[in-house]
Parts: structure tokens; sequence; C-alpha cells
């Protein structure tokens, strides 16, 4: 379960011309639903192992996911991570 207050998802899909969006999801909407939540399968462990070098993203100019995530360059241009 999500945890108290509201729950907001932010999707963008520059491919599929779907623009940055943001949706606000009411925490009352989770709160009943909380009492009755029932595990099905016990969170395991997580196995330790590494990952390849991820490609930079392609993010849309000014929006919540360039804010969060940070301005990506390509591999091999100064100050890339990749």
């Amino acid at each position: 379960m999500p945890p108290d207050g509201d729950v907001v998802v932010v999707c963008a899909c520059e491919a599929l011309g779907i623009p940055e969006t943001r949706t606000v999801i009411p925490a009352a909407t989770f709160s009943g639903a909380r009492d009755g939540v029932v595990t099905l399968w016990p969170v395991e462990p997580r196995a330790e192992h590494t990952e390849p070098p991820r490609p930079p993203l392609d993010l849309p100019a000014g929006g919540w996911f360039e804010r969060v995530l940070g301005r990506q360059e390509p591999p091999g241009e100064p100050g890339s991570r990749g």
C-alpha cells in the first residue's frame, strides 16, 4: 500500500505523442482498502547483481521528469554518466 497522503502519478511518452501528464489520486481512495490487504507472496531479499549501464533518457525539457532526474546527456559527451 502507498504511504499516507495523495498518490501522484506522472507519465510521458514523446514517441507515442503523450505529453507529460500528472494525475493525483486522493488518499481516501486507498484508506478503506488498506484494512483488507492480504499478502499473497512475502517480499524476498533482493539478489545482489550488477546492472549494465543504462543509456540516457530522452526527457521532455522543463517537465517533472527533468526536474527530478536531472538533465540527461548522450554517452561520451562531457559530464555524462555513461
